[in-house]
């Protein structure tokens, strides 16, 4: 019986999650590390609320009725501190500048903890949306100049 992926045809497939469990080759180093005990905590509520809050669409973007998603990436130090911020894959500029100048203002107030609460650095990943809808709805404060 031939199988149907060498042939070139797209065959179903299933994903399942696994339960695995990672550990640090060499204790007390500063590799980063994606699977921990506790994830950080920020201190003001929800993430979203202060993404939300601090975020201005930019005046370009909203006379070219542009949106999107921009997906932001940074790092979670063992202080709490976001650092290394990169765009993931953007919109266009002005959208992309104006998430890395939000995500920049995060701090976190507890870092991530790896079991035994040890902190360690983490990799985060932040989606945040453009919707011209919610500006057209709100009082237009958030558009920036």
């Amino acid at each position: 019986k031939k199988q149907l992926h060498k042939m070139g045809i797209p065959s179903k497939c299933r994903m399942y999650v696994l339960p695995v469990d990672f550990r640090l080759l060499k204790d007390g180093s500063d590799d980063l590390v994606l699977c921990l005990q506790n994830m950080p905590v920020h201190f003001r509520g929800s993430l979203r609320e202060v993404i939300t809050s601090n975020l201005s669409y930019p005046r370009s973007a909203v006379l070219d009725s542009l949106e999107g998603t921009v997906y932001i990436a940074f790092i979670v130090d063992t202080n709490g501190i976001t650092k290394n911020h990169w765009v993931l894959r953007g919109v266009r500029f002005d959208l992309d500048q104006e998430t890395l100048r939000v995500i920049r203002l995060i701090k976190f107030d507890k870092p991530a903890m790896q079991a035994p609460g040890r902190p360690v650095s983490v990799l985060y990943f932040c989606p945040v949306k453009f919707s011209l809808a919610k500006v057209k709805t709100s009082s237009r404060d958030n558009i920036k100049r």
